[in-house]
């Protein structure tokens, strides 16, 4: 019989970036965002088309909301006919990439943590200078937490 002696978990760690930003120079934004493919983690327009999309947002007619795992949320209220740029991306690294010199799990990370990702790196760039790539009102967090 195998004894494993120290972090047993049935869940595991992953990274996250949850953002909703108003796009308000759309051609702006497509120029900074050119090298970026959109798909279901990322994507961009009003209410109704991003639930097409499949993006998964939710909240009243009037307002979205993105939630992370850990219990991070961005809301906003929307106003009909402008379109909005939406991230809901979570990583599966598994708990190994969050392990400090002890052992311990440690989910404090800084945004040098998606550097190794060309898009997610593009896309914190983006949202850190929203008015330069013609995004308005911005709300985002990133991190990393336990996923299970």
């Amino acid at each position: 019989m195998k004894i494993r002696n120290g972090f047993v978990s049935n869940s595991s760690s992953s990274s996250f970036i949850i953002a909703i930003a108003e796009i308000t120079d759309l051609p702006t934004f497509l120029e900074s965002m050119k090298d970026v493919k959109f798909d279901y983690h990322y994507n961009y327009g009003t209410f109704e088309e991003l639930l097409e999309k499949g993006m998964g947002v939710n909240g009243e007619e009037n307002e979205l909301c993105v939630e992370s795992f850990t219990s991070a949320t961005t809301t906003m209220v929307m106003e009909p006919g402008k379109k909005y740029f939406v991230v809901d991306y979570a990583g599966n690294e598994g708990d190994e990439s969050f392990m400090d010199s002890d052992d311990d799990i440690d989910y404090d990370i800084d945004s040098s943590f998606f550097d190794g990702n060309k898009t997610l790196k593009r896309i914190l760039q983006v949202l850190f200078e929203p008015k330069k790539h013609g995004l308005g009102k911005t709300g985002y967090e990133y991190g990393a937490g336990s996923n299970g």
